[in-house]
């Protein structure tokens, strides 16, 4: 399944990026380019790492500066 559309990046490429070690969203953009265009894709990209227990393992120091970050991260809306 397509993960972002905008570059033609798989979920099994992601998972391949993630098992070597890219375990943020900025390795995974770093490594594949992933979440720099559109960003709609930072959802399934935060989805996937928390599959893999990384975000959940990440939060349980400092939770807060993640939470910030991945604020940070999400595109803005128009209303």
């Amino acid at each position: 399944m397509y993960v972002c559309l905008c570059l033609g990046i798989t979920d099994k490429e992601v998972q391949q990026a993630i098992a070597e070690g890219a375990h943020s969203l900025s390795a995974l953009r770093l490594k594949l380019g992933v979440g720099g265009e559109c960003g709609r894709c930072r959802r399934a990209l935060r989805e996937q790492l928390h599959g893999h227990g990384i975000l959940a393992a990440s939060a349980q120091g400092n939770g807060q500066v993640i939470g910030i970050r991945e604020r940070l991260l999400e595109p803005k809306r128009v209303a």
